[in-house]
This record gives structure tokens, sequence and C-alpha cells, in this order.
């Protein structure tokens, strides 16, 4: 009787689940029920920016940060909660803003010479992959090698002298860089997705975790300064050279690590989401950074880039990047320290004891977000013969994968976005050679004509010694192998030429 009056009641889900269809009265009832449930969930746990209406931040990035953060104490900068109606029509003006149109005029970035632009002859264009017509968004100018030069030296002379900056003032400015990314939210989750193809979900988290970084860094230098047995100088040039797939986070990362020591920075992005990389200085810089302690360069060609790399006041490089790159790096220059996180293959492994289920939800999060396009993703699913064989198992993974909604990144619904590059050739030989064993569990299309959306797909039957197996594919396909135990998964995967990441 007590489970009839829950399930009939007028609060309860089931009572309004009879022909319910999509607009309707109970619908709209059901929709204003889980709103409300959640905005008091969030009140409860005191997340003000979770259900913050966003709708507030101005396109120009105006708005003043909420609450600013006292400069001695630590806390993550929340996400934003996009189902909260006031956010989703925050997210409105992030689209009115950058998804632009065959007619509108892409913008330029200019060669950045200390607080010098110029405009150079060579130009990289960049296209929104997520529409169907060519939109060009943004123009911008590289550097040619008598410019890197110039770089290097305003570097290295220092004349705002950023390096005799003390601990303290440091935290100061790097707090202000935080509260100005804090405004500047929606203008940079635009820009990811207009260049590098991130889904507002997938930039928006990049922005807390950039504001989290510059925070943290400057503090924990400060805690540096309380120790009575150790000393520190600033090294001098610090190279940051990020990667393309995380275009906001990483790169901010290390800026911000390097300038909290009190180095002078060159921030070599990768080229195919410098944009990304502009727009996050301007936060630096109208914060109080000099424009000759943080300079932000894309080379013509790989001359003056093997140039800046080997130089020798460039005294740490910081990359996320390819294994190749980071032993041409070592190469160029073996006496500079190199902190690198190279690629990955990382995988899961499933066991007969596991909960297949739970596994699922986890496999295809980690495999598909950000198109795949990440080291840590779940490239390989290794299963044990139970769960391999167990014919639920695919029939669940199957509706899981195909169940992701895909396509471009304007229309709020989709997960999975564009890829950075349509040429991607260890992808494509991947897509079209299935080695002895192997099947598609969920078959590769590509959404778009230009191949730049590709559905998650799955690759059954895949072998240890196969080109799936030993390649990082960076793209939204998951290969399954089968394993007799525990440990022949642990010892296949030893044996790859990657770690975990």
């Amino acid at each position: 009787v007590r489970r009839l009056d829950e399930n009939t009641g007028k609060d309860n889900f089931l009572s309004y689940s009879f022909n319910l269809t999509y607009g309707s009265k109970q619908w709209e009832f059901l929709q204003a029920q889980f709103i409300e449930a959640y905005a008091l969930k969030d009140k409860i746990e005191a997340k003000p920016f979770r259900t913050q209406n966003r709708n507030q931040e101005t396109v120009s990035g105006k708005r003043q940060a909420v609450s600013r953060q006292t400069l001695s104490t630590f806390k993550n900068e929340p996400d934003t909660f996009f189902d909260c109606k006031p956010n989703r029509e925050w997210a409105d003006t992030i689209r009115k803003e950058w998804k632009k149109s065959a007619s509108d005029k892409p913008y330029h970035i200019p060669v950045q010479i200390g607080t010098k632009e110029i405009t150079t002859e060579k130009k990289l264009r960049y296209f929104d992959h997520s529409q169907a017509e060519e939109v060009c968004v943004c123009e911008a100018s590289l550097s040619n090698l008598e410019q890197i030069k110039e770089i290097i030296q305003l570097a290295e002379t220092d004349k705002s002298a950023w390096r005799k900056t003390t601990p303290e003032k440091r935290n100061e400015i790097l707090h202000q860089v935080a509260d100005n990314l804090v405004a500047k939210r929606g203008h940079l989750i635009g820009c990811m997705s207009a260049i590098t193809g991130k889904t507002f979900a997938e930039g928006d988290v990049e922005v807390s975790e950039a504001i989290d970084f510059c925070r943290f860094y400057p503090l924990t230098m400060l805690k540096f300064t309380e120790l009575k047995t150790v000393s520190f100088s600033p090294k001098g040039i610090v190279l940051v050279i990020p990667p393309w797939n995380f275009p906001l986070a990483i790169p901010l990362g290390g800026v911000a690590a390097a300038l909290a020591g009190g180095n002078t920075v060159i921030l070599k992005p990768a080229s195919v989401a410098l944009p990304v990389a502009w727009e996050f200085a301007q936060c630096f810089w109208d914060a109080g950074v000099p424009k000759d302690a943080l300079q932000v360069v894309c080379t013509n060609g790989r001359e003056p880039l093997n140039y800046l790399t080997k130089h020798p006041s460039i005294k740490h490089i910081i990359l996320t990047g390819g294994t190749d790159t980071a032993f041409r790096l070592l190469e160029n220059n073996p006496t500079c320290p190199l902190s690198a996180e190279t690629g990955g293959k990382n995988a899961i492994i499933l066991t007969a004891s596991g909960d297949r289920d739970h596994a699922i939800q986890n496999i295809v999060t980690s495999a598909f977000s950000n198109a795949g396009q990440k080291c840590s993703a779940c490239s390989l699913l290794l299963l044990e013969k139970e769960v391999y064989h167990d014919p639920d198992f695919k029939t669940k993974l199957i509706d899981a994968v195909t169940s992701i909604k895909t396509g471009g990144v304007w229309d709020g619904g989709n997960i999975v976005g564009p890829m950075i590059t349509n040429a991607n050739d260890k992808l494509l030989h991947a897509i079209e050679h299935l080695e002895p064993g192997e099947w598609w569990l969920v078959k590769p299309e590509f959404v778009d004509e230009k191949r730049y959306i590709l559905r998650p797909t799955v690759k059954w039957g895949v072998k240890p010694n196969s080109f799936s197996f030993k390649n990082e594919l960076f793209a939204p396909l998951l290969s399954v192998l089968c394993i007799d135990n525990l440990q022949q998964g642990i010892e296949l995967l030893n044996a790859s030429d990657y770690g975990l990441t």
C-alpha cells in the first residue's frame, strides 16, 4: 500500500509517465519539478556559481567576478550547470558571438613582439568545422626568423623587471588574471568551439581549470617563501609548447606556473589553436603581466621554430605533445631541462566480476568525450572472455555508443563534435584496413562530407599486434580485445610503448 501511495503521488514521476509526450502539460510540469529540484540541491550545497545566472555576463566579457576569492585561500572554480534555463540563455549569447557566417569578415591576430603588433604577408586561416559551409573565423600573421630573434631578446632583457617582482605581487596579479578569466568565460568557450571544435561543456571545464591554475600556482609559490632552508630565483625564459586538444587549460597552466616563479615566458601554442592562446593572453596582459614577460608566437615554418627551441637563452621547456616532438627538442637543445607529457594509449580492463553496466557508462564517457582526442581517452577496452562473449554486454554497449548525439558544437545537445583535422592518416588507416579477426561492432560513419565529424565507433576483435592496438589514433574509435584474465591484460598493456597518462 505504501508503494502504491508513493508511486501515484503528485510529486512522483510515475504518475505522469503514462502517455507522456514532449511539450505536453505533464512534460512541462515535470521539467519545472526537475529544475526546481536541481536548483534547491545546488543551494543546499552552497555552490553559487553552478546556479549563477551566467546570462549576466555580457558578450564583451565586462561582467565582474561574482565573488573574488581572497589572495591566501584556494577553492576550485565550479563549472557551469547548463541545465538551468538562465545558463542556457547565456549559452545562446555565446552562439550569437562566435557562430560566424560566410559573410562575416574574419578577425586578425598580429605577430606580437612585446608591445608591438605586426601584420605579415604569411597568414594562417581558421575555419569552423561544425558548419557545412566554409566559414573562416580568423586569420593570424606568422613570425619569421628575424622576429623570433627580437622576441627572444626582449624576453631575455626583461625591461619591465618581471623577474624582480615579489611572489606576493605575482600572487596578486595572477589572482586578477583568474578574475579576468571568470569574466571572459563565455568568450573563451565560444573561441574554443569555433576554432578547435569543443562542445560548450568541454570548453567550460577548461575555463574552470585555467582559473584554478592562476590561483593555485602563486599560492603554492608563497608557501616556498615560508621555508627557512630553501632559497629560489627565476630561471629566465621558459618556453611553453602546449597541444591543441586542450587549447586553454594546458597552455595557460604552463604560463601561470612559469610566471608564478618569476620567469619571462614565450608561449608557442599549437598552430591550429593559436586564437585561443591569443584570447587568454589578453587576460594576463590586462591584469598587469607585462607584454615582454608573456609573448605569444606562431612561427612561419620550421626554421624559426628550431631557432627558438635550441636558443641558449631558453632555460626550461614545458611540453605537452607527441613523443617524436619531445625527442626532437632533446636533440636540438640537450642541455635545456624539459618537462614533457607525451602520447598515450590508455585502456580500461573489465573482468567477469566487474559491474558491466557501470563499466559501459565509464567506457563510453572516457572513449568518446572530446571526440576521443586525448591521451587519457579509453582507446583500448580489454574484456575477460566471459564479458567478451556476453551478448547482453555487446547489446548494451552498442546501445550506449549509438545513443551519443554527434554533430556540430553549436547544437547544445551534441556530445561528440568535430575532430581537429580530416587528414589523420593513422585514423584513416585503422578505418580502411580491418586486420584478421577484426570487425565493426559499431561501424564508422562520418556525419559531414568533409569528414571532420566521426560518430563514435567500436572495432571488435583487435589483437595485441594489430595497428589499432599499437598506434595512438586520437579519434572517437574504441578498440576491443579479448583477454584470458586480468594478469594477461596488465602484461599486454605493459608491453606497449605507452604508459598510463
